[in-house]
């Protein structure tokens, strides 16, 4: 897919469906947009960036214009659960110049997905967004993951099978990390242990301890990481207790951190 949306009637924001629908200012402006609000430099905005170079055609990226240049954009990933679509929600920045930024892209963007069949939208965000999704985009925070370590040498031992819970999957680089990987360090995901070796410690994001040998990291060293979510169709009590099932099982493979 290679889809470009400029809408007359909102001249301020245009969607690109997929990366290879990004021109290279695009993406050069989307790393720049990222460095600014999350002070990082541009190696680390290129790694985070490889996400939507993985996920490719599953890529939505929302930018919100002011002079004709690109001061804000909602980016995020479509997933699949069982025979549906969900958007999970993974970068919004903003330089605080363009009003109501992350109210008019979040509508606009939503919209769109609607239209497309998406059922709903989802994502980890930070307080200050948490509140801006819930009082006006009818959001509704339910539900968090935790850092894990496992004990080493003792972990696999005991690990918990996982249940047939509603879950998306977010595809990892070999490694797991977007980032740079820090050194003698493996993540366990769904179905496998991404990177590292066996005297790795094995770290881990989720919704209840995966075994017996794990232990949880205190939330004064890494917070937790609230989930949230947003109906975009109809039949909200079908999805309503799927996503209730998948919140008791969510795991490093739902979000896209580390």
């Amino acid at each position: 897919m290679n889809f470009i949306m400029n809408d007359q009637k909102n001249p301020d924001i245009i969607l690109r469906h997929g990366v290879s629908a990004l021109s290279i200012d695009e993406k050069v402006a989307w790393i720049q947009l990222f460095c600014h609000c999350f002070k990082k430099n541009e190696n680390q905005a290129e790694s985070i960036f490889r996400k939507y170079v993985l996920h490719g055609d599953g890529s939505i990226f929302c930018f919100g214009l002011v002079d004709r240049k690109i001061v804000a954009c909602y980016s995020g990933l479509i997933l699949a659960i069982g025979d549906k679509n969900i958007f999970l929600s993974t970068d919004t920045m903003s330089k605080g110049i363009m009003v109501n930024a992350t109210v008019r892209l979040g509508n606009y963007l939503y919209g769109y997905l609607s239209r497309g069949g998406v059922v709903a939208v989802c994502g980890y965000p930070n307080e200050n967004i948490a509140l801006i999704r819930q009082r006006r985009l009818g959001w509704r925070m339910a539900g968090s993951i935790y850092p894990f370590v496992g004990v080493p040498l003792l972990w696999r031992i005991f690990m918990k099978k996982k249940g047939d819970a509603f879950l998306w999957s977010v595809i990892r680089p070999p490694n797991g990390f977007f980032s740079k990987p820090p050194p003698f360090v493996s993540l366990l995901g769904r179905s496998c242990v991404y990177g590292g070796s066996l005297l790795s410690l094995c770290f881990t994001l989720a919704a209840k301890p995966p075994g017996m040998f794990f232990i949880r990291i205190p939330s004064a060293l890494i917070k937790p990481k609230k989930f949230g979510y947003v109906l975009l169709c109809s039949n909200t009590s079908f999805l309503e207790a799927r996503i209730t099932e998948a919140i008791a099982e969510l795991d490093i493979d739902t979000i896209d951190v580390p």
